[in-house]
């Protein structure tokens, strides 16, 4: 029984591998970028998200408050008409604190 080696020696350009790798490392950079930059655009979805049922919330409160307002000022009750004017009070100032609070500084 006979046993053949076959053994291929080839040489690569020091230079090409060089460029080669260079390319690689590249691409592997880029392929970051790719997914650094999604999960910023997935954050600001979330934020985009966030200020909508936040802006929603607003909305509905004033259109309760606009309400309660009106039927106060139909029911001719001034003790009514004040209690919602105090109300309106609190949720402005609960509001403006909570702005406040929740925007960055320069």
């Amino acid at each position: 029984m006979s046993i053949v080696t076959i053994q291929v020696v080839h040489s690569v350009d020091p230079e090409l591998m060089r460029m080669f790798r260079s390319l690689v490392n590249a691409a592997l950079d880029i392929d970051k970028e790719i997914g650094m930059a999604q999960a910023t655009l997935d954050d600001i979805v979330q934020e985009v998200t966030d200020l909508k049922t936040v802006d929603d919330s607003v909305v509905s409160l004033l259109t309760s408050l606009n309400e309660k307002l009106a039927a106060a000022i139909a029911s001719g009750d001034m003790t009514k008409v004040q209690a919602v004017s105090d109300a309106i009070t609190a949720e402005k100032t609960r509001l403006a604190a909570a702005v406040t609070a929740n925007t960055p500084t320069a």
